[in-house]
């Protein structure tokens, strides 16, 4: 599951109850699913909590909070309209899913609190360990029709990989080009021997996290590359030929396959992790990975078009109502919030 689709989850499970019983206009509703009522100030209070972690406190980018609202707007309704026939279906949920979300959510709480009260926060929201549970039990039978619904595809075989290669030569080019993402320290006039090592020591620790699955370079190198665009590209590198950018590049790329990282190397006034994303030499080896994501998307694709015929089919069964345009998602993607793979 995504950073994004996690923390919509979190948020779902534990929203802030409304205490005034006259409604404020923050509490006026903006969507309504059956009888289910959402309002403007629980959606606006979920999509400040979204921004504060997607950007880290800095200022988000003009259209950031609209796509924000957009997105839980889509999973609350999503979310409700499958709710709505897990219980119309009495869908009972497995207790190994329930214990294990239940960890989860309780972990990811826990610490994000300063104090690392959770009982203390449960009652804050308004719920006890009991509705805890509940809403827990909710989420995993709501998740197990889902599965049932649109299960998520297998993963393709090496032989269906192999004969895309084979039907679509056009596709993949033979120069001596690559392509990836780098994450790059600089390396200051003068800058201490002690200082350089504690940034090359910093480097292979985040290889180290990527190599172990742990962590996504991407993410790493938004967070940490001197690169002033890496936090808008995750450190991607436009194709290029290795040799173009130094011998010591044309070294270091040509020890690694497509899918690994180099180790640390000093380029004149940086130190540098590549990641290798493409090598253009034609060879199957060299594009078997990228073949793989590309079917994989596919099947994604065709999945979320069912969940999205789905749902349609469950709004007209129990209806959706928006009382603001503001507010109202596009049809075509109330199905992607349920289309992410855990």
């Amino acid at each position: 599951m995504t950073k994004s689709a996690r923390l919509l989850t979190l948020l779902c499970l534990l929203p802030a109850l409304a205490s005034a019983q006259l409604k404020q206009p923050a509490n006026f509703p903006v969507v309504k699913v059956g009888q289910t009522e959402f309002s403007r100030g629980k959606v606006d209070s979920m999509v400040v909590q979204l921004i504060q972690q997607q950007f880290r406190g800095q200022k988000a980018p003009q259209g950031a909070e609209q796509q924000m609202r957009a997105l839980v707007v889509e999973n609350l309704v999503a979310g409700e309209l499958v709710r709505q026939e897990v219980a119309a279906l009495k869908i009972s949920p497995r207790k190994s899913g329930v214990d294990s979300l239940e960890k989860l959510m309780r972990e990811q709480v826990t610490a994000s609190l300063p104090d690392k009260d959770f009982k203390g926060y449960l009652k804050k929201m308004g719920y006890t360990e009991a509705t805890f549970h509940k809403k827990i039990e909710e989420q995993v039978a709501s998740e197990q029709l889902v599965e049932q619904v649109a299960p998520f595809p297998p993963d393709p075989t090496e032989a269906e990989v192999k004969k895309f290669f084979d039907e679509n030569p056009g596709k993949f080019p033979n120069n001596d080009s690559v392509a990836g993402f780098a994450i790059v320290l600089k390396v200051k006039p003068g800058e201490k021997k002690e200082v350089v090592e504690e940034k090359t020591k910093l480097l292979e620790g985040l290889a180290s996290q990527v190599r172990i699955g742990k962590a996504d370079f991407r993410q790493l190198a938004a967070s940490y590359s001197d690169d002033p665009q890496a936090r808008k590209t995750g450190g991607l590198v436009e194709p290029f030929v290795p040799k173009s950018k130094g011998s010591v590049w044309a070294k270091e790329i040509g020890k690694i396959k497509v899918g690994q990282i180099t180790g640390v190397f000093r380029d004149k006034d940086q130190l540098v992790l590549f990641a290798l994303a493409a090598r253009n030499d034609g060879k199957y080896e060299s594009f078997r990975d990228q073949i793989a994501v590309h079917l994989m998307q596919v099947r994604e694709v065709e999945r979320t078009r069912k969940l999205v015929s789905w749902l349609q089919g469950l709004q007209a069964k129990y209806g959706v109502k928006y009382f603001d345009k503001a507010y109202e998602p596009s049809a075509e993607n109330l199905g992607a919030s349920l289309g992410k793979k855990k």
